[in-house]
């Protein structure tokens, strides 16, 4: 732990089409499914991890009991 404290990050998850942009230098066009996922990642606090419906939905039946 440094003089600021822990560093709590938070994390957003969602699934959905990604296009690559051949026009630009960013890597990815800005989408619906990046504009999602920056969304449940704002609605969060340092040490969270969110996940959109989409994506809960695909990982239900792996996630542990609780």
């Amino acid at each position: 732990m440094g003089l600021t404290g822990p560093l709590k990050v938070r994390m957003g998850l969602h699934t959905g089409p990604a296009e690559l942009d051949k026009q630009c230098n960013a890597p990815y066009e800005v989408s619906h499914t990046l504009n999602r996922a920056a969304r449940v990642m704002s609605a969060g606090h340092g040490g969270q991890i969110l996940l959109s419906q989409v994506t809960a939905e695909l990982v239900a039946r792996q996630l542990p009991e609780g």
